[in-house]
């Protein structure tokens, strides 16, 4: 990647924690990378990529999924070590 496409890219990043009474299933996309977050726990997400994209996030029954876009780059992380 030269620096002029560096310029294009965007960075995002947040934190999920786990409210609920039972685990919470965390579902990167369209990796298949999955976690679960135990009651009380927290998972930072990490993600860049170009510009024209963006994350998408869906919530059902089965958890949470963190969609990338094309050719982004997401990462789930632990206490600053990547776990997804």
């Amino acid at each position: 990647m030269t620096l002029g496409e560096r310029d294009s890219w965007i960075e995002f990043a947040f934190e999920i924690t786990n409210s609920r009474s039972d685990k919470l299933q965390i579902t990167l996309e369209p990796w298949g990378s999955v976690q679960d977050l135990a009651p009380g726990s927290k998972l930072e997400v990490r993600a860049d990529g170009p510009h024209e994209g963006m994350l998408q996030i869906d919530l059902d029954e089965a958890g949470l999924t963190v969609w990338g876009w094309k050719r982004s780059r997401v990462g789930l992380f632990r206490d600053g070590e990547q776990v997804g």
